[in-house]
């Protein structure tokens, strides 16, 4: 039987000289928005990162964030995925589906705080290439072994197809410039890139295409505005008298809680169109995040709507393009 194996991608690394890294470390200094901000230290190790993975720091794709370390980019992360693939002779491309908080890991807790959560699949064409060459070479063996369900063992024997997963989800409390919806989706995007690629120095992939500008953040003492009775009172156990007047039957019901107000709520012919839209996306079963419409944004929902929309339209196609 002919074996067909994936080769590893290759890990040696070119450092530079002292001279060039200290070089490009005082550009960054001097050129990077923020860039002052960094110590000398800071901006060589954001200088040598730079140097090996061949990410351009003067445009976002690499930054160093003080007390984190170095961070790339998702632009850069796909640069280096892309360029890995096409050294196997390949390319890449993602698919991006919307899925269930809990199927993104959303805990019990945070999931009444979802927005939006998706899953990301990184294909490879050299891998799926080497893939099948192998699955079919492991069918052929095992039919002349007259294996009684040959493609059945040939699975089991070649595993699945390689394809590298993320998830991501975003909550109503984020603090993002991006929208929501957008928000899940590059997390979603960078915790499959993640998966993909080998960042040397402990880089870690950020789940925005653009660096922060570098901020300097004073230390401020934090005052306690809560009390313990707040915390006994909102863990459902009542201590001492009640703080308002009124008969016992009164006190069985707290006071209603007044609640932040949408400042950009959904009318009714916005929530029609979305709701005509998951109609559609369930006939060619595609899923879809749910929306509390009370709590959620005008513009995040036509955010979504946008986005479901093209995999509705894509799904719409292709099952036009079956068969009957």
């Amino acid at each position: 039987m002919n074996t067909v194996m994936q080769k590893a991608d290759n890990t040696n690394l070119t450092f530079g000289s002292y001279g060039d890294i200290e070089t490009l470390s005082k550009r960054i200094k001097l050129m990077v928005k923020g860039g002052d901000k960094l110590t000398p230290n800071e901006a060589m190790a954001l200088a040598q990162v730079a140097s090996v993975t061949h990410l351009n720091p003067f445009i976002g794709e690499v930054w160093y964030i003080p007390g984190k370390g170095p961070m790339v980019g998702i632009a850069g992360a796909r640069r280096l995925e892309q360029e890995r693939t096409s050294g196997q002779g390949g390319y890449s491309w993602p698919i991006v589906t919307p899925c269930a908080p809990e199927e993104a890991g959303a805990t019990e807790i945070e999931i009444k705080d979802v927005v939006a959560a998706f899953k990301v699949e990184i294909n490879n064409s050299a891998a799926t290439a080497d893939y099948q060459r192998l699955f079919s070479a492991t069918l052929e063996a095992v039919r002349g072994a007259g294996v009684a369900d040959p493609f059945a063992a040939a699975k089991e024997i070649c595993g699945p197809r390689p394809v590298w997963v993320g998830y991501g989800y975003s909550k109503k409390t984020d603090q993002s410039t991006m929208n929501k919806m957008q928000l899940a989706r590059k997390r979603a995007e960078a915790d499959a890139l993640k998966k993909c690629i080998v960042i040397p120095f402990g880089a870690q992939v950020a789940d925005t295409e653009v660096s922060p500008a570098y901020l300097d953040v004073q230390a401020t003492d934090i005052k306690v505005t809560r009390t313990e009775a707040d915390n006994m009172r909102e863990l459902g156990i009542q201590t001492g008298a009640p703080e308002w007047e009124g008969t016992p039957e009164e006190w069985e019901t707290e006071p209603p809680k007044q609640q932040a107000e949408n400042p950009d709520p959904i009318d009714d012919k916005a929530w029609d169109k979305w709701l005509a839209l998951c109609h559609r996306a369930e006939k060619v079963d595609v899923r879809y995040a749910l929306v509390d419409r009370k709590n959620t944004t005008k513009s995040d929902l036509r955010a979504g709507y946008n986005e479901l929309l093209q995999f509705v339209k894509d799904a719409e196609q292709q099952a036009k393009g079956q068969p009957a």
